[in-house]
């Protein structure tokens, strides 16, 4: 009967725990910064945050916002609110101009924000839980949360060394341009 709301012993079962959690700190981690060199010049707006799911389960991201703090405020300058899901070991990518993001690496990011400018300075960003837990779950450099602000040249790359917290620069490599 097609009005019936029975579910027939053909169609699978689940429960709440099979479906994507929201990640904890540890789980969803910044794992690189690409500065962009001069912000506004031409061709150099394609800097980029690389986040990546070291889980070996899905993620849920319907409640993680990525945070851009620009010259390092106690609040966040852009916001990016994500959706759907994180495959086990995978990446977004997020940039302020795809379209050069597109150009320099022939591939096109996630998501894209014309005020994330990862234009150096002691600029930082973070992830962030939008839920009640209203949590941090992982940053790069201090996002007024009180860890020492590092200054960074917007030419260089700085790639994670640990999974330790991401707001200290000790647990950064930093990469000069050109190398």
């Amino acid at each position: 009967d097609a009005d019936s709301d029975e579910t027939s012993s053909s169609e699978s079962s689940y429960t709440v725990s099979d479906l994507p959690q929201d990640p904890n700190p540890g789980e969803l981690i910044i794992t690189e910064i690409c500065g962009d060199g001069t912000d506004g010049d031409n061709g150099n707006d394609n800097g980029f945050m690389e986040v990546w799911n070291s889980t070996a389960t899905t993620l849920s991201l319907s409640n993680v916002q990525a945070r851009y703090y620009n010259t390092n405020p106690n609040n966040p300058t852009a916001t990016i609110d994500f959706s759907g899901t994180i495959a086990a070991g995978g990446y977004i990518i997020i940039t302020q101009d795809n379209a050069e993001f597109l150009i320099t690496y022939g591939f096109s990011a996630d998501y894209s924000h014309g005020t994330f400018y990862f234009n150096g300075d002691d600029d930082g960003a973070d992830l962030y839980i939008t839920t009640a837990r209203a949590e941090v779950i992982d940053s790069f450099n201090d996002n007024g949360v009180g860890a020492s602000p590092f200054t960074w040249s917007a030419n260089n790359d700085f790639e994670r060394n640990t999974t330790e917290t991401g707001s200290e620069e000790t647990n950064w490599t930093e990469i000069t341009a050109g190398t």
